[in-house]
């Protein structure tokens, strides 16, 4: 409170620094993060923009090596370091008898340890949501992207340690 002099008494000087220490952590955490969060929402839609050019290019009749180098390109031009890995995956019927979605061929490039495609490997069923037969003659181009996600802010499972994405067309 303050005296006739305008002065703090000397018993509320150290008020301030006080509340200021208790305060302080929870906005700076709060800070870092939104921080965290922004930087996670960015990775997500780049991956996504990244995944739909790449099978959109794939659709359109080009090979799989070319498709994966749109996604290169269009990872690199997004800002998205050379981290992480990419999946350029074409999809089948397994023969002309049976419609189930099959792994035809597979392109990869970049690195990230301990990860596979979750979509299947070449000569294998190919694992696609939302579709369990395909029509004959149909082939779908889908390219999935995987980037590792290291927080500011180390807060447990908040954030996902790999952003992924996957697009089919």
């Amino acid at each position: 409170m303050r005296g006739r002099t305008g002065t703090l008494r000397s018993s509320e000087r150290g008020g301030a620094v006080v509340e200021f220490a208790l305060v302080a952590p929870l906005v700076f955490t709060a800070l870092l993060g939104a921080i965290d969060m922004g930087r996670l929402v960015r990775i997500s839609q780049v991956s996504t923009d990244v995944s739909r050019a790449a099978a959109s290019v794939g659709a359109h009749g080009f090979d799989l090596a070319q498709a994966l180098q749109v996604a290169r390109t269009t990872k690199a031009a997004l800002g998205i370091d050379e981290i992480g890995i990419i999946f350029v995956t074409m999809v089948g019927r397994k023969d002309a008898n049976d419609p189930t979605p099959w792994v035809v061929s597979q392109v990869s490039g970049g690195d990230l340890p301990g990860f596979t495609s979750r979509l299947g490997e070449p000569g294998g069923p190919a694992t696609l949501r939302g579709i369990d037969t395909l029509e004959p003659g149909m082939r779908l181009t889908a390219v999935e992207i995987a980037v590792p996600f290291r927080p500011v802010l180390p807060m447990g499972s908040v954030y996902p340690s790999v952003v992924y994405d996957v697009a089919y067309f």
